[in-house]
């Protein structure tokens, strides 16, 4: 992950892959990978209470930008086809 940049879903997909790959090649041990495991599901918990945020507020409230291209807009018809003008 870049330090600069806050993490973003694709930051946490690479972070799990690697982790798999290190119980595969024994370099990350079975408890190191639970707690990165612990971890990604509070990322994948908050950005399920953000979505749900931006669907009740009908896109009102602006995206993190955790999810990559997330468009926040105020257009229903844009949000139901999650396509962005």
């Amino acid at each position: 992950m870049d330090e600069n940049k806050p993490p973003n879903l694709q930051d946490f997909r690479k972070l799990l892959y690697e982790t798999a790959l290190g119980i595969k090649d024994k370099t990350i041990d079975v408890d190191e990978a639970k707690q990165i495991a612990a971890l990604a599901r509070v990322a994948v918990e908050s950005a399920q209470v953000e979505v749900n945020g931006i669907k009740a507020t009908n896109g009102a409230l602006q995206a993190s930008g955790f999810l990559g291209n997330t468009v926040p807009t105020n257009d229903k018809k844009q949000l139901e086809n999650g396509v962005k003008k």
